[in-house]
């Protein structure tokens, strides 16, 4: 007797290839969304508008503005601003909440405040009681 080679029930062979074929068409998986942290705000500098400086060693108070907004003078020069305007305004450096140097206090119409500038650099300025009042003295060697 010739031993016969092992065959698989077809039935079996059937049920096989159906289970395979039948493992690859499940549900499609579910994409995982994936997160993208936003990123943090990071202060930026104001826009660079071109500032244009005046000359000269006076500056107005009127309708509520330093004019000239931003002034040039050499080292060791007097500045005086005179508040022309009809209220009270004063005459800070730094930045609102900020204070860091000269200060006028509070100027009455009319009067002026004399400041002297012995340090090259950028010097802001605001009103105490307007703080959306800003000017600006740049001072050069």
């Amino acid at each position: 007797m010739t031993p016969r080679p092992f065959r698989l029930p077809q039935a079996l062979v059937y049920w096989l290839s159906l289970c395979l074929a039948l493992a690859g068409c499940g549900p499609a998986p579910t994409p995982t969304p994936t997160v993208t942290p936003t990123p943090e705000p990071r202060p930026t500098a104001a826009p660079t508008a071109a500032i244009t400086f005046g000359e000269g060693l006076a500056v107005q108070i009127s309708g509520q503005s330093y004019q000239p907004k931003a002034l040039r003078v050499a080292a060791h020069s007097l500045v005086t601003w005179t508040n022309a305007d009809p209220e009270e305004h004063s005459i800070t450096q730094g930045e609102p909440g900020n204070r860091s140097g000269f200060d006028s206090g509070i100027l009455e119409p009319n009067e002026t405040f004399t400041f002297t500038f012995d340090e090259p650099g950028d010097y802001p300025y605001f009103c105490r009681i307007h703080n959306e009042m800003r000017g600006l003295v740049r001072v050069t060697e």
